[in-house]
């Protein structure tokens, strides 16, 4: 009865984006997505377009942050919120970690945790519920005749090294003091989000009128005016270097340099993982 109260534009213009969406067909659930467009396209008719779950995380920010040995579900459960349902393979919640995550969207930096654990994300049945884990460790060949129409092969050198950039973070008695946000002679802002030129940052101090009404390491939201100040982690780098370059071919490299949650505690896991994937010759899609 309530529904005939209610038209099915009114209805179908009340769905909030992200709203789940549940896809029958003659009693069958065939899909489950998350609404992101609805158009008429007729007197009655609609489409209802969806987005998956980890498309969501394209619309969501992640503010980052400086990790020293927290776990993977707790990392995991800050990017992703609420956006949607997952599972975490105990052995891949459990796993320790360090280093920085920047102020990005929650999908990028939900792949620097995935990428530096070595996880993958998986649905695990047509109704996309997820489950992070690891792949299996038997890794078997593709044939030719399982590429299908849109499939593609690529033919290239296999790669012979891998140089992946360990990254730490540390405070030292040196840390440069930098002015990370300045609004002098200008209108005062209310509930400004700054994004720190430099990052990540500790210390942060607001001077003048400025209040501050939330930070991290990455960022912070003022209201006010006159400065922002702040310490800069010192930052270390250096490269870790696995070579299968046995009968001294030319060296082909493949670089990992950006992710910085990798560290002297997983490069060598993350350099084997490199290598397994580009020494094979072939590249199927």
């Amino acid at each position: 009865y309530l529904l005939k109260q209610v038209t099915a534009r009114d209805f179908l213009h009340s769905v909030p984006y992200g709203t789940v969406v549940w896809w029958y067909c003659d009693g069958t659930l065939r899909a489950k997505g998350y609404a992101s467009e609805i158009q008429r396209i007729g007197k009655d008719d609609y489409r209802l377009k969806c987005i998956s779950g980890v498309g969501l995380l394209d619309d969501k920010i992640s503010v980052g942050g400086l990790y020293s040995g927290e776990t993977f579900g707790e990392v995991c459960a800050e990017i992703v919120g609420s956006t949607f349902a997952y599972t975490i393979s105990a052995n891949v919640a459990s796993v320790r970690i360090y280093g920085h995550l920047p102020y990005d969207t929650a999908k990028n930096n939900l792949h620097r945790l995935l990428f530096s654990a070595g996880a993958v994300l998986i649905r695990k049945n047509e109704y996309e519920d997820y489950n992070i884990q690891y792949l299996g460790q038997n890794m078997l060949p593709i044939p030719d005749s399982r590429v299908a129409i849109g499939g593609t092969v690529t033919y290239e050198l296999p790669s012979n090294r891998a140089e992946v950039t360990e990254h730490g973070f540390f405070r030292t008695p040196d840390d440069e003091e930098v002015v990370l946000y300045d609004n002098s002679g200008e209108q005062a802002v209310d509930n400004l989000t700054v994004l720190f030129p430099k990052a990540p940052a500790y210390n942060v101090v607001a001077s003048g009128n400025l209040v501050i009404n939330e930070s991290s390491v990455n960022h912070a939201i003022v209201s006010g005016t006159v400065t922002l100040t702040g310490k800069i982690y010192t930052h270390t780098k250096q490269i870790y270097v696995l070579s299968e370059n046995s009968q001294n071919d030319p060296e082909r490299t493949k670089r990992v340099e950006d992710n910085e949650l990798i560290n002297t505690l997983n490069s060598r896991f993350v350099a084997q993982r490199i290598l397994a994937y580009y020494m094979r010759s072939r590249i199927i899609k």
